[in-house]
């Protein structure tokens, strides 16, 4: 789930992003360094110089995007990116496993099949 604001002195936007423990918290150590989004109309606002908020549970996070790059499928974009940048702690070094992982979640095969999915390469913002 994601929901975006438009800042209005600037032309970047933030977003905030739901995300399950696992990925929360490897965004937090540092190890997930993209995460992957079947491309619904609501991931498809996520642009360069957006601000991202993650979500999880009563934990926030917010992370700058770099990128956000559009594929056709989740195949394509993990033989792009790699397995360890999105899924760092799945145990598997194939692509297909990996590509099951994301097709786990509901109706993301569809969703992947019908619209593309996007890889958005994003960087822990540090306030210390």
């Amino acid at each position: 789930y994601c929901n975006s604001v438009r800042f209005s002195a600037m032309s970047t936007m933030k977003h905030i992003i739901f995300i399950q423990e696992s990925g929360f918290k490897n965004i937090v150590k540092g190890t997930k360094t993209v995460e992957g989004r079947c491309l619904t109309l609501r991931f498809r606002k996520i642009s360069s110089g957006d601000t991202l908020e993650f979500i999880c549970g009563e934990e926030t996070i917010l992370c700058h995007c770099i990128k956000a790059i559009v594929y056709d499928g989740f195949h394509e974009m993990i033989s792009d990116i790699g397995i360890n940048s999105c899924l760092p702690t799945l145990d598997t070094t194939d692509i297909d496993d990996a590509v099951d992982y994301y097709h786990s979640f509901k109706n993301y095969k569809k969703k992947a099949d019908k619209n593309g999915v996007v890889a958005i390469h994003i960087k822990k913002l540090d306030f210390d």
